[in-house]
């Protein structure tokens, strides 16, 4: 038996699994790692140098199980004859197919329709920012390409980088009608995919080049196909850098100051920056050679050349060096084999920021207790008398859920315990709001001027506010004398930013707030209780709120987001009665007009490059629901224990459930038969059915009741009253079931439905927006600043 931990290549792993040598048990579960962040995950870790970890495999014979070939649907490989051992992958599935499918061609090759996953369709791109981006401040250069200089922070063993903002750079397309982009690397005419990477509209955010990350397998062997393509695509992207550095440092409307800092950064020395200078001022800088007396322009060539040679070997080297260990042990050794996989799994919690934090805040348990302990003692509190000015601040509806579901109960009640961040049971607090908590305790501490004093009224510190406050570094050099004052301040903040979420923006568990970093920016805002207190200020977080998720400010690079916003946000509250906010206006013209997120043909499901992410259909019915309707069916007195109760975050008693509007099924058969037969409908994530504007959310009592009845019949029960309350208008099941009985529902009618809702959604949230803000000009939907 051999069970030595090996090093293993990447490389002869893919080539491998191409020949059917490594191959996956027929036993293993199927490949669960479909989201994105999962995804990028992996592949960050791959371009940060970190390790991968250990992959698991049992050699076998070929005849003693059913086999699947890694990645693909194909069962029972017909190709392993002839072969007298295999290698079967028992851990490591999930990585090892993620790492096969995005960083090289292979997978995708061989019959892409078979593919385990649609997810395993994608192509992963590395975003390196444009120019102007850069020097508009608005993105990081993180790998020197705007002064064409690979930096040496990624020349070592270890660049200088976390993980986390290396998967902030990752992005992907999804579009198979780019067939270049599925193409084998030995296609000889590259000029598809050159073009497609150094336009900068094909980016997510239309402001950067595409680096293809499936050919840095290929990149690794010198000369070979996907080598070439790579090189020649950073070499694309070099030189329009290059074109922009001389556009822009010719362009006359840009200061002579902000010039001489760049030439300073790009690393000119003085001399040499003083006759480029000149040479600006006087319109002679890229004359030709004979003519002019410096050599910028051959250095920009040189630099160019040298920073694509730089990226494209690093990046190979990222391959080249992954660390990924393989246990081979033999098939006569399977209760060995068990055991290591065991291990391999207990999934053992690691220390974490919080845990060095506890720790160092120890050295004072003697004098102010234990500070793990007082976290949950102010979870488990009753907070409602804290709450009293804030609800006021409400509309009727919220205040008559508040009412009859908080204030009149006798149980304690804390809006961070409501929603989850305390697990009694398994004694742990939620893994997101520790997170939170970290994060809010570096803002702090930032903002501080005394033990534990601080003000968020700093404007030169606003400006100054980094994403590094929120970093591990920066957290464990906080006074551990300081922490007690901090933590419970930041508690309080978060508690309060909890009580806003459910209250006003209808959130009912933690699993359900889309941008964690959103939290942290209302907990920030209600460290301040003036501004808790504040209705201006309350009905101003409430706009940003929709606005922020609804425009797709986060839905790329959210560290980034989370600054950009914390800042603005901050500076536009302090004097809200003066405050021209329009850095809020502009969210609120942007909501649901973004083409690669979410805007009228993306939710009416009419693009068909880009379906509506989850979060979209979430926050509308959200949004509904943080104005309480009633339950959408009649009384009804056949069924005693069915009585509609007003829906709200708040109304714990009741279960909720994401509703299709418009039933996917026939009109002639029960609604739970037509679940059953359209299940694959359910989870097309292209059918108009599973449209954002589609769904509610209504009681589980009701949902049941609904799947017993025909659909006429599910029309006819409905309460219109409570359906014009969530812009369903009275005749639309009517016509719909005396026109269309006994059929399906036709897309043209569901159409009909779809952009009617589209248009009544918008006219509410501008008519909120408006009236909050006390803006009349504010129009969601149209974009514009």
């Amino acid at each position: 038996m051999n069970d030595d931990l090996k090093r293993v290549n990447l490389r002869d792993i893919v080539d491998r699994i191409s020949e059917n040598t490594i191959v996956l048990p027929d036993f293993q579960r199927g490949f669960t790692w479909k989201e994105n962040n999962r995804q990028k995950a992996l592949l960050a870790s791959v371009l940060t140098k970190l390790p991968i970890g250990t992959v698991l495999f049992l050699n076998v014979k070929t005849e003693d199980y059913g086999y699947k070939k890694i990645g693909k649907n194909e069962r029972n490989i017909d190709n392993l004859e002839g072969k007298q051992e295999v290698k079967a992958l028992l851990d490591g599935q999930q990585r090892i197919t993620v790492l096969t499918a995005f960083l090289s061609t292979k997978l995708q090759r061989e019959n892409i329709d078979d593919l385990v996953s649609p997810t395993l369709e994608r192509r992963y791109f590395l975003n390196l920012p444009s120019f102007q981006s850069v020097i508009n401040s608005k993105k990081e250069d993180l790998f020197g390409g705007t002064i064409l200089s690979f930096p040496n922070s990624f020349r070592g063993n270890y660049p200088e980088i976390s993980s986390e903002e290396m998967k902030e750079r990752i992005t992907f397309v999804h579009d198979q009608k780019k067939a270049f982009l599925y193409e084998k690397a030995e296609t000889k005419d590259t000029r598809e995919i050159r073009e497609y990477c150094r336009n900068v509209n094909n980016s997510e955010d239309g402001d950067a080049y595409l680096l293809p990350l499936f050919y840095l397998l290929d990149a690794c062997e010198p000369g070979a196909p996907g080598a070439v393509i790579l090189e020649d695509v950073v070499k694309e992207i070099g030189a329009e850098y290059e074109k922009s550095i001389r556009s822009w440092l010719q362009a006359e409307e840009y200061p002579i100051e902000e010039k001489e800092q760049y030439l300073e950064k790009f690393g000119l020395e003085d001399a040499q920056r003083e006759a480029v200078l000149e040479e600006i001022k006087t319109g002679t800088l890229f004359l030709p050679k004979e003519e002019r007396e410096d050599n910028f322009s051959d250095l920009l060539k040189e630099r160019k050349m040298q920073w694509g040679m730089h990226l494209c070997e690093y990046l190979r080297k990222c391959i080249e060096d992954i660390r990924l260990y393989e246990i081979a042990i033999s098939v006569n050794d399977k209760k060995r084999a068990i055991d290591i996989y065991e291990n391999l799994n207990l999934g053992g919690k690691s220390l974490s920021v919080f845990d060095l934090i506890l720790a160092k805040a120890s050295r004072h348990t003697q004098e102010k207790g234990n500070l793990f302990t007082q976290i949950v003692d102010d979870i488990e509190r009753d907070h409602r008398e804290e709450y009293t000015s804030f609800v006021e601040k409400c509309s009727p509806g919220q205040k008559n859920s508040y009412k009859n579901h908080i204030a009149d109960s006798d149980k304690p009640y804390s809006a961070v315990g409501r929603i989850g961040c305390w697990d009694k049971s398994q004694k742990e607090l939620s893994a997101t709001y520790i997170k939170a908590l970290m994060n809010l305790l570096g803002i702090i501490d930032y903002f501080s001027e005394g033990d534990p004093g601080f003000s968020l009224r700093d404007a030169e510190k606003i400006q100054n506010l980094n994403v590094k406050v929120t970093k591990r570094e920066y957290l464990l050099q906080i006074p551990s004398e300081k922490i007690y004052g901090y933590v419970e301040v930041a508690c309080q903040g978060l508690d309060r930013a909890a009580l806003f979420l459910q209250m006003r923006c209808g959130i009912r568990k933690l699993g359900e707030i889309h941008y964690n970093l959103m939290w942290v920016i209302l907990g920030t805002v209600f460290l301040d209780e003036a501004w808790f207190e504040d209705s201006e200020v309350l009905d101003y977080m409430e706009v940003w709120y929709w606005s922020a998720i609804l425009s797709g400010e986060f839905k790329i690079e959210q560290n980034r987001a989370f600054i950009r916003n914390l800042q603005n946000v901050l500076s536009e509250i302090q004097n809200i009665k003066e405050s021209d906010k329009n850095f809020t206006k502009t969210l609120c013209n942007n909501v649901l007009t973004d083409k690669k997120f979410a805007d009228r043909d993306i939710v009416l499901m009419k693009n068909p490059s880009v379906y509506p992410e989850e979060v979209i259909g979430n926050t509308i019915c959200q949004f509904y629901l943080s104005e309480t309707y009633s339950d959408i069916l009649k009384p009804l007195p056949e069924k005693n224990d069915y009585q509609p109760q007003t829906l709200s975050a708040l109304n714990n008693s009741v279960k909720l459930q994401k509703h299709h509007i418009m039933p996917i099924g026939s009109l002639s058969v029960k609604y739970k038969d037509a679940n059953k037969t359209t299940e694959r409908r359910r989870k097309d994530n292209s059918s108009p059915y599973n449209s954002p504007l589609n769904f509610l959310l209504i009681s589980e009592k009701a949902n049941g009741l609904i799947q017993n009845h025909t659909l006429k019949e599910y029309f006819e029960l409905c309460d219109q009253t409570a359906l014009n309350s969530v812009d369903i208008e009275d005749h639309t099941f009517t016509d719909m079931s005396d026109r269309e009985i006994g059929y399906r529902i036709g897309d043209e009618a569901l159409q009909i439905f779809l952009e009617k809702r589209y248009d009544d959604f918008k006219s509410r949230i501008t008519s909120k927006c408006r009236n909050l803000l006390n803006c009349p000009d504010i129009c969601c939907g149209e974009g514009g600043n």
